[in-house]
């Protein structure tokens, strides 16, 4: 876990817990000044001259205590980033850059990064068309393969990471493990199954878009059509309406879990993570870690 702490102006008493990287996604677009946060009903609202944003909080003694340390025989594995996703392909040569001041920062007995994500032609969830279809990518394997081979043979670590995978073609995730890829992101992928599902109710899915409809209207960008802005903007459903997804009926959540088994199986398959039960007890140990305070809602 990481914690920071930052000084703020006319505060007032209280504690309040709502996504930190959503309040990120947010506050990172802005030109620098201030920004006000503030707590009503449950639902913490960041405000600057640029714009607001509204988030579901929960009651921090509801929220599981941070452990202050790691017990040992944990380890916790970290990764850097180079390069934009989204935007141009990184370099061999950007990754001996970032590796280099990297380390030198890096205190002494420290292991250091484990892993590095890398920018070779895709972005977030895909590049989302008018129609809400998702425009092909061009994914450079090349620069990929090239990126995990620096990075296992002169850095240590166990190769690239592949940002927005869970859109490309089918056709295409056979290459990874031929590339030395150590970690696929497919996040997306497995939301559109569920989202788009014919199991997946209508009515809890309009009032998903209709709630978007009104928190999150700020976000919609100027020229975005209806299912663009849907689409881009559904990851953040979630939140509230955990409650009304863990509720559907039984039947419609079997019908969700054999679709999402469905596709697992594939990746694995494609992937070769099959058959590894073995490896994984040999190379892994198995630690197990207490919170120190269990939630009042568990």
């Amino acid at each position: 876990f990481l914690t920071t702490t930052r000084a703020v102006q006319d505060a007032e008493d209280g504690r309040i817990t709502f996504p930190g990287r959503l309040m990120f996604d947010f506050v990172r677009e802005l030109p620098p000044g201030p920004v006000t946060i503030s707590e009503a009903d449950g639902r913490v609202t960041l405000k600057s001259a640029n714009g607001e944003c509204s988030l579901l909080g929960m009651p921090a003694n509801e929220f599981p205590t941070v452990p202050k340390g790691i017990e040992g025989g944990v380890t916790i594995s970290v990764g850097g980033e180079i390069g934009e996703v989204g935007e141009k392909n990184s370099t061999v040569e950007e990754l001996e850059a970032y590796m280099s001041g990297y380390k030198r920062c890096l205190g002494e007995g420290l292991v250091g990064l484990s892993k590095v994500s890398v920018q070779t032609g895709t972005s977030h969830g895909g590049v989302v068309l008018p129609d809400g279809s998702i425009a092909s990518v061009a994914l450079d394997f090349d620069t990929l393969e090239k990126l995990s081979l620096e990075a296992r043979k002169k850095w240590g670590m166990g190769g690239a990471v592949q940002h927005g995978a869970s859109t490309l073609p089918d056709e295409m995730f056979h290459k990874f493990p031929q590339t030395k890829t150590v970690e696929v992101h497919l996040a997306t992928g497995f939301q559109n199954i569920v989202l788009d599902s014919k199991s997946f109710p209508e009515e809890l899915k309009s009032k998903m878009y209709a709630w978007m409809d009104v928190e999150l209207a700020k976000e919609r960008k100027e020229g975005m059509t209806a299912e663009q802005f849907y689409y881009k903007s559904r990851k953040k459903v979630w939140g509230p309406f955990k409650k009304d997804v863990w509720s559907m009926p039984e039947d419609v959540r079997a019908a969700l879990r054999a679709e999402l088994e469905t596709k697992l199986d594939f990746l694995f398959e494609q992937l070769g993570a099959v058959n590894t039960a073995g490896l994984v007890a040999d190379k892994v140990k198995l630690v197990r870690v207490k919170w120190p305070v269990k939630p009042a809602s568990l």
